[in-house]
């Protein structure tokens, strides 16, 4: 069975290197399938897509096939399912599926680096974050627009998150007078929201973000700080 898969993997390796050939609108047509998951992504908060882009991403993606049982160690880029079954995070995931949005983030700290479980022979293909803003510095500005606002969005989301285990934390102190193992630094915490954080985030989308839109993040830093210090 292993060797069926592998035997696939090869196929299609061949297959890529023919549509790498073809024009862009050909190579648009023939990765409309394949590339159908990619226009599903949060990150682009259910905007258009341009063909080129998506032939773009489909053009990078590799894939590796896992046995029943496998683990699928996390890394810094972005999973998708192309056949078989897995599971992560406690969801099962199928043909189209996909995890690892967020390594559209810089830091480190706000990434849920949740591994995935390979349930029967499966496909999963990945993009690494580095060919990921490559492409999106090839030109791509609506993309990269549309990416640097889901940073923003995911970035304070995750500080919200992240302050309210915190209060969870502290109650728990309070109540039994010892903190969850895993609790959250409020240190970590405060370093994360830094409006220098939030900075180097919308940074690395190669976008320059407008100044209303920066005095959003530099308020929203500062008052999430403030609430990490009243903790403290």
């Amino acid at each position: 069975m292993y060797f069926n898969n592998a035997k696939d993997i090869a196929k299609n390796a061949r297959h890529q290197v023919l549509i790498e050939k073809m024009s862009p609108i050909l190579q648009s047509e023939v990765q409309d399938r394949n590339g159908s998951w990619i226009k599903k992504l949060g990150i682009f908060n259910g905007q258009k897509l341009s063909r080129e882009f998506v032939v773009g991403m489909c053009n990078l993606l590799h894939g590796t096939v896992y046995e029943p049982s496998e683990k699928i160690a996390w890394d810094d880029q972005l999973f998708c399912v192309s056949r078989g079954v897995a599971s992560q995070k406690g969801k099962i995931r199928t043909a189209g599926t996909f995890w690892g949005e967020d390594f559209i983030l810089e830091c480190e700290a706000m990434k849920e680096k949740y591994m995935g479980h390979a349930m029967t022979f499966v496909e999963i293909l990945v993009i690494t974050r580095t060919d990921f803003f490559l492409l999106l510095d090839d030109g791509f500005t609506n993309e990269a627009t549309m990416v640097r606002k889901s940073v923003v969005k995911m970035a304070v989301n995750r500080g919200v998150m992240a302050a309210a285990k915190l209060i969870r934390d502290k109650r728990a102190l309070e109540e039994t007078g010892s903190y969850p193992l895993k609790s959250i630094g409020i240190k970590d915490l405060t370093e994360s929201l830094s409006a220098q954080k939030m900075d180097d985030e919308i940074h690395h989308c190669h976008v320059k973000p407008g100044e209303q839109m920066r005095r959003l993040i530099h308020e929203q830093s500062r008052k999430m700080t403030k609430f990490g210090a009243k903790l403290e």
